[in-house]
């Protein structure tokens, strides 16, 4: 199975002097220098969780996602590490009215192995497939990632026409799109030279996914500076801003292009070079909002 990502270039820094890309000499000018630090044997625990709306006031859903996952660095690469990502437990609620045979309420948690309501079986194949399920990547201390494969079971399940309508129905919590773009967000990416206060640089990737979907992202990031004191967390505070577009095929239906913009920020802990915390926004037209919200675990945190 061929790696799913492929990473497209970084841009210029602003505020920066072409081709200096020393740590010490950016240190001199002021400048920080953002990277990934990373260790073979190391685990990080991360809890990802999201809330959608779709659809308007009259018809519509709200659904809550929520995955542990627990990130395990297996082997030393050049210029950076394989790493692989469990999927420890997938909790799942969605309520509302689609308009098609009235309101309804289902639920799910692969911890407990309960399953409740409407569409729940289809619901606990799909979850069963995914918790303990792995994927892994190769990714460099810049954050670059290469090379990301889904377990070839879980690829086919996702691939399959009844997969592929489950995630027609409740979009991005139950698709193969949904859950590689939550675990993409959790690895920033960093450019090559140090950056200033309000430096910004560009990355872009793509995705081609066994569901016959592909996720073009363009990001943009702005490094805020460190965020520090009151009892906050203390790390570099970065800003994301990301511009995609979804190209899928539903069974059925017309090919479709859905646009997508993604805003939020992340803390990153600079001295242990991992990421502490996100907070995002996706919007999809009028359609879906969905807020993400992304945790290290407190017991991951200390260096």
């Amino acid at each position: 199975m061929k790696g799913l990502q492929k990473y497209v270039g970084v841009t210029v820094l602003s505020l920066l002097v072409a081709g200096v890309a020393a740590p010490a000499f950016a240190a001199a000018l002021g400048q920080v220098t953002l990277r990934w630090k990373l260790a073979k044997g190391q685990s990080l625990r991360y809890s990802i969780e999201e809330t959608t709306k779709l659809g308007g006031a009259d018809r519509g859903l709200t659904e809550k996602l929520t995955l542990d996952t627990t990130w395990t660095v297996t082997d030393d690469v050049e210029g950076g590490w394989q790493v692989g990502v469990r999927i420890d437990r997938v909790r799942f609620t969605a309520s509302g009215d689609m308009g098609l045979g009235g309101a309804f309420e289902v639920k799910h948690d692969t911890k407990e192995g309960t399953a409740e309501g409407k569409g729940q079986r289809a619901l606990a194949d799909l979850f069963s497939a995914m918790a303990g399920a792995e994927l892994t990547f190769q990714m460099d201390r810049r954050g670059r990632i290469t090379d990301l494969r889904l377990p070839q079971k879980l690829a086919e399940h996702f691939g399959a026409v009844a997969a592929r309508e489950l995630a027609g129905f409740f979009f991005d919590p139950v698709s193969d799109l949904g859950l590689v773009r939550r675990l993409t967000l959790v690895v920033l990416n960093f450019p090559e030279a140090g950056v200033d206060l309000g430096g910004r640089w560009n990355h872009e990737a793509e995705l081609h996914l066994p569901s016959t979907a592909m996720l073009s992202q363009a990001f943009t990031y702005t490094y805020r500076g460190i965020n520090d004191g009151d009892g906050k967390l203390t790390g570099q505070r970065v800003s994301v801003e990301v511009d995609e577009r979804i190209t899928t095929k539903p069974p059925k239906r017309a090919k479709l292009e859905i646009p997508g913009k993604i805003t939020g920020d992340a803390l990153f802990d600079g001295t242990g070079g991992r990421l502490l915390e996100a907070r995002l926004r996706l919007r999809q037209e009028d359609f879906r909002d969905s807020t993400l919200i992304i945790t290290l675990d407190e017991r991951d945190r200390r260096p």
